[in-house]
C-alpha cells in the first residue's frame, strides 16, 4: 500500500513540475489578450527598437515610426471596443459589414506603416536591412502571408 501511496505521490509532484510552465504560459497568452492594442504596440516598438538596432542617427525617423504605430493602434483599439460592444446586438450583415470596417483600418494602418517605415530602412546598413527583412519576413509567415503560405484552390 505504501508503494502505491509513493507512486501517486510522485506522478502527482511530476504533473505538478510538468505542467507548471504550460500553465506559465497559459497564464501569459491570457494575459497578452487581455492587454489593448495600445499596450501590446508599446511592447512591439521597444522589442522592434532593439531588434532593428536603430542607431541615435535613425533616431528622428524611427520616432515618427514610433509615433505612427501608436496612433494605429489607438485607433484600432478605439474600433475594436466599440465593435465589441455591439458585438451581442448585431445581426450577420451588420457583425460583417463591422469586420469590413476593421479589416479597412487594419489596411490603413499599414499603408501609414509603410509610408513612415521606408525612409527608416532606407537609412539602414546593410546588415540592419538583412535584420529587417528577416524580422518581417518572420512574422508575415507566422500570420500565414508570405512566400511560403500555400493557397489551394477548389
Amino acid at each position: 500500500m505504501k508503494r502505491v501511496v509513493c507512486i501517486v505521490a510522485a506522478l502527482f509532484c511530476m504533473a505538478i513540475l510538468f505542467s507548471s510552465p504550460l500553465m506559465a504560459q497559459t497564464a501569459e497568452k491570457k494575459a497578452q489578450r487581455q492587454m489593448t492594442k495600445t499596450d501590446r504596440t508599446e511592447v512591439q516598438i521597444t522589442d522592434l527598437h532593439s531588434k532593428l538596432q536603430i542607431t541615435p542617427a535613425q533616431e528622428d525617423q524611427w520616432n515618427k515610426l514610433a509615433s505612427v504605430m501608436r496612433e494605429n493602434a489607438s485607433q484600432m483599439d478605439i474600433l475594436l471596443y466599440n465593435r465589441k460592444a455591439k458585438l451581442g446586438t448585431m445581426n450577420a450583415v451588420d457583425d460583417l459589414k463591422s469586420y469590413k470596417d476593421v479589416s479597412d483600418a487594419h489596411t490603413a494602418s499599414l499603408v501609414k506603416f509603410i509610408a513612415a517605415f521606408e525612409p527608416l530602412y532606407t537609412s539602414m546598413s546593410d546588415t540592419q536591412k538583412a535584420n529587417a527583412d528577416a524580422i518581417f519576413a518572420t512574422k508575415m509567415a507566422r500570420q500565414g502571408h508570405h512566400k511560403g503560405h500555400k493557397h489551394t484552390t477548389k
